[in-house]
């Protein structure tokens, strides 16, 4: 099987992981248990790192679920949520008290804590949560979260209670609004001609903004949980992963999240430590499945056979001692099976499946689009120099700036191959599955659409034991291997590279932090 020889060049010298890897066990680099270590020190501000600024703060348009980086940290800073899913998978109760139901997942009860307020002086109350939920739902506003939202109605009972009804029942409705539709904004702020200046009721103000730099907040006083320990949060902005690294190395910021690779150069100083997030996922690569030539399942099987998993996530991470996986569960998982992974690359069946769709006159001319963002870019530049080995296949390269990545290729499906920004977590399984493989999945980028795995998911919601849960799952994998709407390749779990005097991480969801949980320690 001929390889490519190029990749080494990719890669690069990449430095051995195995110091970083003890020292996340403990001592100095160590990872933080989130727990405290020395005792909070009351006021102080802490400097987070991002990869951009927001494109808007507006909840039912800034969206990406739970995903830590540029968009959920903000939101849950300055809305708070309504509840969150712990890494265990639990649902813990923040503004609202509960979201109960007795029937399986046909009717639910939202109970709010009372007496909240937003910053503006307006009631966070039933009627406030209803106002958010039904301008998701409405096509006008546009969200991304409006097949979510049209699955189910509201009806106010009283100043902290609100009915919800699904259109069809659906058990973890509870996940699904923990992961997508957790944050409500004053309605009084949402009805001005233009929202620009966020009115929540979560742990921080917005008090300054500049696209360019960043954010500042202060704590807010009347926090119905408690006003946080410290005085001021910010964010700070600058895409360059490194550059990030060593601006809290240099002392100027705090804390960001990221991946092992890219913190290994401080993995014995004491002066820093790394939190990481119990709850992994996988990279993958994502097929446009509605337009050619991927709209035909024998192209992405062909790109599937071509590519080498540990080569492509080598050289994402520019580190020679990664190892690679086509299945969506790594072996750590109850769930894995390791015959319910993609086939062993081979260049000469990828040739065989090209030769077939130029015959059928599918033109194997293509274009990846990544983010503009070092590993994207190398990895993106990996793929075409391996697919260009196949003969009739043409790959073009597009970069698209990251805070504009989401719009260009889901916003507008304007794209044949992307990468995925980061790792997809898995928490909770049941409901992020259905956001990535569900028709109006809201992590569903690769459009794909399948009866098939709609009654897997279906199977999936509706699990009562884990014995159902595992066979539902085995079915979700096999479809995957069936129909290749994405390309898994590597497993990772989310790292927290802080100051050794900045603790108190609390993860939730799919690797966000708890901003109002950090403290500086004495």
């Amino acid at each position: 099987m001929k390889r490519n020889p190029w990749r080494l060049a990719l890669i690069g010298a990449g430095t051995s992981l195995a110091l970083l890897l003890a020292a996340c066990s403990g001592g100095g680099g160590g990872n933080s248990d989130g727990g405290a270590t020395g005792e909070p020190a009351e006021g102080g501000e802490i400097t987070i790192m991002s990869a951009a600024g927001m494109g808007t703060w507006d909840p039912a348009l800034a969206f990406f679920g739970t995903l830590p980086g540029v968009t959920t940290d903000r939101l849950v800073a300055v809305y708070g949520q309504l509840f969150y899913v712990d890494q265990s998978g639990e649902l813990v109760p923040s503004l609202a008290e509960s979201f109960t139901t007795e029937d399986g997942g046909t009717t639910w009860t939202l109970t709010l804590r009372p007496g909240i307020t937003f910053t503006d002086g307006t009631a966070f109350d039933a009627a406030a949560v209803k106002f958010n939920w039904d301008r998701n739902a409405d096509p006008a506003t546009g969200s991304p979260t409006m097949a979510l939202a049209q699955s189910f109605t509201t009806e106010v009972v009283d100043e902290v209670t609100l009915a919800v009804t699904a259109k069809a029942a659906n058990p973890v409705l509870d996940e699904q609004i923990a992961e997508l539709m957790q944050f409500v904004a004053s309605p009084t702020a949402l009805q001005a001609d233009e929202y620009v200046e966020p009115v929540g009721a979560g742990p921080f103000i917005l008090t300054h903004q500049d696209p360019a730099i960043g954010e500042d907040l202060e704590a807010n006083p009347d926090y119905a949980l408690g006003k946080p320990v410290y005085d001021a949060l910010h964010y700070r902005t600058v895409g360059d992963p490194s550059q990030r690294v060593e601006t809290i190395a240099g002392g100027s910021a705090d804390l960001m999240n990221g991946f092992s690779s890219d913190f290994r150069d401080y993995a014995d100083d004491d002066r820093f430590e790394m939190f990481t997030v119990e709850n992994g996922g996988f990279r993958h690569l994502v097929f446009n499945n509605t337009r050619a030539p991927f709209d035909d399942v024998r192209a992405r099987k062909a790109v599937a056979l071509a590519l080498e998993p540990t080569e492509l996530v080598q050289t994402l991470l520019s580190d020679p001692e990664q190892v690679g996986s086509t299945t969506l569960f790594s072996d750590e998982s109850p769930y894995y099976d390791a015959a319910l992974g993609l086939p062993e690359p081979d260049l000469e069946e990828a040739q065989k499946l090209v030769d077939e769709l130029i015959a059928d006159g599918v033109d194997m001319s293509f274009t990846i689009v990544p983010a503009a963002i070092p590993e994207s870019i190398r990895s993106a530049e990996y793929v075409q120099l391996t697919l260009q080995q196949l003969e009739g296949v043409t790959v073009d390269i597009e970069q698209v700036q990251i805070q504009d990545w989401r719009l260009r290729t889901q916003g507008n499906d304007d794209f044949d191959i992307t990468f995925y920004l980061g790792i997809y977590d898995i928490n909770p399984v049941a409901s992020t599955f259905t956001n990535l493989f569900e028709k109006d999945g809201t992590d569903n980028i690769q459009n794909s659409s399948s009866p098939e795995m709609t009654a897997a998911l279906d199977e999936l919601r509706t699990a009562t034991s884990e014995e159902e849960k595992a066979a539902a799952l085995a079915q979700v994998q096999q479809i995957y291997v069936d129909e290749v709407p994405i390309y898994s390749f590597g497993f990772d779990h989310r790292i927290f590279f802080h100051s050794a005097e900045v603790q108190g991480f609390e993860a939730f969801g799919r690797g966000s932090i708890l901003p109002e949980k950090l403290f500086r320690t004495e």
